[in-house]
């Protein structure tokens, strides 16, 4: 990948960034799929690719940080609400996935 970077071809780069990740994801590498998903994102950002004239480096990219917002989702999807009355733990339940739907959006949004 580091051969190609310095590359007049921002289309290829971005593509083999999430070609990548989804071969980091068959093999069962979370963390370098969700690496090889961010290099996927900033190398469209950082080359400053516009979506009207590098379509499929638009879609590369919006595939990546789509799928890296899905990591968020189960992240918050894990969080259980307890089946109790007692007011104490629901709210710090309540608390904790708020507080994850707070970094997830933060995240997202970059």
């Amino acid at each position: 990948m580091k051969r190609f970077s310095r590359s007049k071809e921002h289309e290829l780069v971005v593509q083999a960034h999430l070609k990548l990740a989804l071969a980091h994801k068959e093999l069962g590498e979370d963390k370098a799929t969700r690496a090889s998903y961010q290099a996927a994102v900033s190398e469209f950002a950082k080359r400053g690719l516009k979506p009207d004239a590098s379509p499929l480096a638009a879609a590369a990219a919006a595939e990546a940080r789509f799928r890296l917002a899905e990591y968020d989702f189960e992240r918050y999807d894990k969080i259980t609400l307890p089946a109790t009355t007692n007011v104490k733990k629901l709210k710090q339940a309540l608390q904790a996935k708020l507080g994850e739907a707070k970094r997830s959006r933060r995240s997202t949004t970059r």
